[in-house]
Protein backbone atom coordinates (compact mmCIF):
# COMPACT_ATOMS: atom_id res chain seq x y z
CA UNK A 1 0.00 0.00 0.00
CA UNK A 2 1.44 3.85 -1.29
CA UNK A 3 2.12 6.13 2.05
CA UNK A 4 0.08 8.92 2.07
CA UNK A 5 1.23 12.02 -0.21
CA UNK A 6 2.42 14.25 2.67
CA UNK A 7 0.70 17.71 3.40
CA UNK A 8 2.17 20.56 1.34
CA UNK A 9 2.38 23.99 2.86
CA UNK A 10 3.11 25.55 0.15
CA UNK A 11 -0.43 25.22 -2.01
CA UNK A 12 -2.91 27.32 -3.12
CA UNK A 13 -3.24 30.46 -1.95
CA UNK A 14 -0.26 29.69 0.60
CA UNK A 15 1.88 29.28 -2.28
CA UNK A 16 0.78 32.47 -4.16
CA UNK A 17 1.04 34.83 -0.77
CA UNK A 18 4.34 32.87 -0.08
CA UNK A 19 5.91 33.57 -3.27
CA UNK A 20 4.41 37.16 -3.64
CA UNK A 21 6.48 38.22 -0.40
CA UNK A 22 9.33 35.91 -1.46
CA UNK A 23 9.54 38.37 -4.79
CA UNK A 24 9.49 41.26 -2.57
CA UNK A 25 12.06 39.97 0.19
CA UNK A 26 14.86 38.07 -2.19
CA UNK A 27 14.37 39.69 -5.43
CA UNK A 28 16.60 37.40 -7.11
CA UNK A 29 13.72 34.85 -6.51
CA UNK A 30 11.63 36.76 -9.33
CA UNK A 31 14.37 35.24 -11.90
CA UNK A 32 14.24 31.83 -10.95
CA UNK A 33 13.19 29.18 -13.88
CA UNK A 34 10.37 27.17 -13.44
CA UNK A 35 12.47 24.27 -12.21
CA UNK A 36 14.34 26.38 -10.06
CA UNK A 37 11.15 27.94 -8.94
CA UNK A 38 9.72 24.55 -7.85
CA UNK A 39 13.09 23.24 -6.44
CA UNK A 40 12.83 26.58 -4.28
CA UNK A 41 9.05 25.47 -3.00
CA UNK A 42 10.61 21.63 -2.04
CA UNK A 43 13.27 23.19 -0.05
CA UNK A 44 10.17 24.74 1.77
CA UNK A 45 8.11 22.31 2.16
CA UNK A 46 10.80 20.17 3.44
CA UNK A 47 11.71 22.29 6.09
CA UNK A 48 8.20 23.04 6.76
CA UNK A 49 6.66 19.59 7.07
CA UNK A 50 9.43 18.55 9.67
CA UNK A 51 8.20 21.43 11.94
CA UNK A 52 5.32 20.55 14.47
CA UNK A 53 1.85 21.29 13.10
CA UNK A 54 1.87 24.56 15.41
CA UNK A 55 4.19 26.01 13.62
CA UNK A 56 2.86 25.27 10.41
CA UNK A 57 -0.12 26.56 11.40
CA UNK A 58 1.46 29.55 12.82
CA UNK A 59 3.39 30.43 9.47
CA UNK A 60 0.48 29.81 7.49
CA UNK A 61 -1.54 32.15 9.34
CA UNK A 62 1.21 34.67 9.50
CA UNK A 63 0.78 34.62 5.57
CA UNK A 64 -2.56 35.17 5.81
CA UNK A 65 -2.12 38.39 8.33
CA UNK A 66 0.41 39.74 5.74
CA UNK A 67 -2.61 40.05 3.12
CA UNK A 68 -5.02 41.27 6.12
CA UNK A 69 -2.63 44.18 6.67
CA UNK A 70 -2.28 45.17 3.29
CA UNK A 71 -5.85 44.75 3.20
CA UNK A 72 -6.03 47.34 5.80
CA UNK A 73 -3.34 49.60 4.30
CA UNK A 74 -3.57 49.90 0.86
CA UNK A 75 -7.05 48.44 0.07
CA UNK A 76 -5.56 45.42 -1.96
CA UNK A 77 -3.88 41.88 -1.20
CA UNK A 78 0.21 42.18 -0.77
CA UNK A 79 0.71 40.76 -4.08
CA UNK A 80 -1.37 43.55 -5.53
CA UNK A 81 0.71 46.16 -3.60
CA UNK A 82 2.65 49.16 -5.85
CA UNK A 83 6.27 47.95 -4.80
CA UNK A 84 6.70 50.96 -2.52
CA UNK A 85 3.50 50.21 -0.88
CA UNK A 86 4.99 46.38 -0.33
CA UNK A 87 8.34 47.83 0.60
CA UNK A 88 6.72 50.03 3.36
CA UNK A 89 4.56 47.08 4.89
CA UNK A 90 7.57 45.04 5.00
CA UNK A 91 9.29 47.45 6.85
CA UNK A 92 6.51 48.05 9.60
CA UNK A 93 6.79 44.41 10.11
CA UNK A 94 10.79 44.41 10.20
CA UNK A 95 10.54 47.09 12.55
CA UNK A 96 7.23 46.37 14.23
CA UNK A 97 7.07 46.72 18.59
CA UNK A 98 4.64 43.75 18.74
CA UNK A 99 6.96 41.27 19.02
CA UNK A 100 5.02 38.38 17.93
CA UNK A 101 4.37 40.33 14.84
CA UNK A 102 8.20 40.88 14.33
CA UNK A 103 9.05 37.35 15.25
CA UNK A 104 6.62 35.77 13.04
CA UNK A 105 7.75 37.87 10.23
CA UNK A 106 11.32 37.32 10.75
CA UNK A 107 10.45 33.64 10.46
CA UNK A 108 9.00 33.97 6.73
CA UNK A 109 11.93 36.22 5.90
CA UNK A 110 14.51 33.34 6.91
CA UNK A 111 12.14 30.97 4.92
CA UNK A 112 11.91 33.15 1.80
CA UNK A 113 15.47 33.32 1.82
CA UNK A 114 16.32 30.25 2.62
CA UNK A 115 14.33 28.58 -0.45
CA UNK A 116 16.53 30.65 -2.55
Amino acid sequence: MASPKPHMFLAGQRQIRFEALQASLVPRSRQLSDQQRARSRQLVNDLVGNMPAANQKKLGLFLLIIDILALLRGLRPFRALPDSRKEALLQWLFDNPIGLLRKGFWGLNSLAKFGV
